[in-house]
């Protein structure tokens, strides 16, 4: 502030007063009151003139052009690093303030220190000069004269260029560590937007490829696969990639595509490959990061150590990193300390487990008990190992689902298998609070309960464990949709899909969920693609049929589903759609046929508790149903009223499905107990269920209630509801672009 009260000096010895200037520019009368007046307006005329002419000579114009460049060229530098770092949108303004606060510093300086040099300006009167003489007789200070106070000489060293051009350094250097200090504090960082967020998202898109085994003994493929499948888990556990889940890319196994090929198809900018080579007691594994669009090197390394199973948690957790740095992407403290953890110390343990998890994989009920007897031998070489006791929940869990397979169902071992799953899936969490694949097995078996609520809370922490979980992810989903939550549950569906773009179950869920919300032309947009990528089904018999219940045709329902169950004959829960759809256009005898030969593959308990199959339950009660209407009314009336005790039984262990007092009042209809009927189906509402409009007015068993007032007050409420999601889901759909 001193060097501006310096210059303003200046400019008031150039000028005169302020009040003489300012009586000169209101042109005071000329009066012998005012004797000054007469001298003032000349006198002030050549001070101004002296003021330009100084302005000159301190090259003042000069440095202020040179100043705006330099700074625009700083605030093209400081947006650029602003950009690159995802900082926030303050971060360029607040250099754009630092430059403005140098500016009058900068000129006061070119003031105080006479600009570029001093050089005689045309017209100026120079010290020593007869002009100057005679300035200095008539009184006024020659323009050059220094006769300076004691704190102008001190202020005239400090405002000098060096100390302008270092205090200019400081300042974007505290705009450096002010930047720094915000990535470092993990503060939110600026989202690119546009093409440049795609693009970034794509790169960020990673297809981690099966390594090749390289080992001199075949058999050692297992091997390969589990240090491939721990590679991908780890990076998985990075929230700022998007990592491809393991059954989108085994179908690239041995592939001859090109990356470009294989990143188009899997919609991902980054792909992995490599290799695995087991020989004795050393271990040797090769990968290399490719860029899947211009199908150039990003990255490679080899690996070769001592084979120990901390070596290959060694080497998963430096290929993540250095993957990780290529990319760009941030890795959070918590991320560092999970991709980094030893899951156990013990190669036997380890092997077995490799082996368990390709058993596993093979997604078969021999594989499951293969799976099953591996896990277990892992454990026994290393009891603390939390990945094997969460893959034998999931083997036990597998193994109860399919149980009811041909002649092997027997209710008690199922739900020893079941309590055994969740067991051990609460010990892998006990063992590892931090490992994700715990919660999702412990989601996987309150699910198979249809604990939903339960499996949703498990599966949420999975995923804040390993954003991209791809199991975790699609049965979140299904968790969802169970309890009523449909645009959540497309949510989820819809990112289970970018995971896996290939896989069939995502598809299907999510044009179900499009036909319950009453958005026709998409269901059947991606119901046509499902068939064109899977044309012998693909996990989607039955979904046709269902497709045209929800628009309310009966006919066509019926055609799709006959059609259907003649092409999945072995399938449950297409015959359980076809008994459905022949009792509703009134083919009694044929829906007693294909629901009964639905029960004979999929039977329920002699009990009310036990395996879980959705093609007997849902066959049953049209069972039932088709033999009342066929005149076998004793026989019809016992088959209802044992799947109504099932469903009861369900309902009394904490079954949270909203649907199932829904069916139970479908049950109660047909039995013709009207008001336990309705208030059900309130109860179904209240819960949050919403069938449709096409599935309330072609169930058959409904037929008694379906006039009733409270029932189409029910309904009113639920149709409202689903056009409030349908809206959310369009308006989120066309803020992204994707309509």
């Amino acid at each position: 502030m001193g060097g501006l009260r310096i210059a303003a000096q200046e400019v008031v010895r150039l000028l005169g007063s302020p009040a003489t200037y300012f009586s000169v520019r209101l042109g005071a009368p000329s009066s012998p009151a005012y004797p000054c007046i007469h001298s003032a307006k000349p006198q002030a005329v050549n001070r101004l003139k002296q003021l330009i002419h100084e302005i000159h000579r301190r090259s003042l114009w000069q440095v202020l052009g040179i100043y705006v460049v330099a700074s625009w060229a700083v605030l093209q530098v400081a947006d650029t690093f602003a950009s690159a770092l995802g900082l926030p949108d303050w971060f360029p303004p607040l250099a754009l303030g630092l430059l403005v606060v140098g500016l009058p510093i900068v000129l006061a300086t070119a003031f105080v220190q006479e600009g570029m040099g001093s050089r005689p300006v045309a017209g100026e009167i120079e010290p020593g000069s007869a002009a100057a003489d005679a300035a200095d007789t008539a009184g006024a200070a020659p323009v050059g004269a220094r006769s300076e106070a004691p704190e102008s000489n001190w202020l005239r060293g400090l405002l000098t260029w060096r100390n302008a051009v270092t205090g200019g350094v400081l300042a974007f250097a505290l705009w450096g560590v002010v930047a720094a200090g915000w990535l470092l504090a993990g503060g939110t960082v600026r989202a690119p937007t546009g093409e440049a967020a795609a693009a970034d998202a794509l790169v960020r898109t990673i297809a981690v490829l099966p390594l090749a085994n390289l080992s001199p003994d075949p058999d050692h493929a297992y091997f390969a696969d589990g240090v491939h499948e721990e590679i991908l888990g780890t990076l998985s556990r990075i929230a700022d990639l998007t990592v491809l889940s393991r059954q989108a890319v085994l179908q690239y196994r041995d592939s001859d595509k090109t990356m470009a090929e294989i990143g188009g198809e899997l919609r991902a900018g980054s792909v992995v490959e490599g290799s695995v080579r087991r020989d004795g007691s050393s271990v040797r594994v090769t990968v290399q990061l490719i860029d899947a669009v211009s199908d150039g090197h990003v990255w490679s390394e080899n690996y070769d150590r001592t084979l120990t199973a901390g070596s290959i948690f060694d080497i998963q957790t430096e290929i993540a990193e250095n993957i990780a740095l290529a990319l760009r992407a941030t890795l959070t403290p918590a991320e560092e300390d999970r991709i980094a953890s030893r899951r156990t110390d013990d190669l036997e343990a380890y092997d077995y487990y490799s082996r368990g998890r390709a058993a596993y994989t093979t997604y078969a009920l021999d594989g499951y008990e293969e799976a099953i007897r591996l896990f277990r031998e892992a454990i026994a070489s290393d009891s603390g190992y939390a990945p094997a006791w969460a893959g034998l929940a999931d083997g036990l869990r597998q193994r109860a689902g399919n149980s009811y397979a041909g002649t092997d169902y027997h209710e008690d071992g199922v739900l020893q298998w079941a309590d055994s799953a969740d067991a051990a899936a609460r010990k892998a969490i006990a063992l590892a609070s931090a490992d994700a694949d715990g919660y999702k097995a412990l989601a996987g078996a309150m699910q198979y309960r249809q604990l939903h609520a339960k499996a949703l809370e498990a599966n949420l922490r999975a995923l804040e464990l390993d954003p991209n979980h791809w199991a975790a992810t699609y049965n979140l989903g299904g968790s969802h949709q169970f309890l009523g939550r449909l645009d959540e549950a497309l949510r989820w569906f819809k990112r289970a899909r970018r995971l896996d773009p290939l896989a069939a179950f995502p598809g299907t869920q999510l044009l179900v969920v499009y036909a319950r919300l009453g958005e026709e032309e998409i269901a059947d947009r991606l119901y046509d693609e499902h068939r064109a990528r899977f044309p012998s089904g693909g996990r989607a018999p039955g979904t046709a049929a269902r497709l045209e219940f929800y628009r309310g045709d009966a006919d066509a329902a019926y055609r799709v589903a006959a059609r259907e169950s003649a092409a999945f004959p072995e399938s449950s829960p297409t015959l359980a759609m076809h008994a459905q759809a022949a009792a509703a256009v009134g083919s009694f005898e044929e829906a007693a046929a294909a629901a009964a030969k639905a029960l004979r593959l999929a039977p329920l308990p002699a009990g009310a508790t036990g395996g879980h199959n959705s093609g007997g339950r849902h066959a049953g009660a049209f069972f039932g149903y088709a033999l009342s209407r066929t005149g076998q009314i004793q026989a019809g009336r016992a088959e209802l009223k044992r799947v109504l005790a099932y469903r009861q039984a369900e309902l009394d262990r904490g079954v949270d499905d909203v649907s199932l007092p829904w069916k139970m009042a479908a049950i109660h209809s047909a039995l013709g107990n009207t008001d336990e009927a309705l208030e059900l189906v309130e109860q179904a509402y209240e819960a949050g269920y919403q069938p449709g409009r096409g599935y309330a007015t072609m169930d058959p068993l409904l037929d008694s209630i379906r006039d009733d007032p409270r029932f189409g007050a029910v309904m009113e409420k639920s149709l409202a509801d689903l056009e409030a999601m349908r809206r959310r889901i369009e308006a989120e759909e066309i803020a992204a672009g994707e309509r």
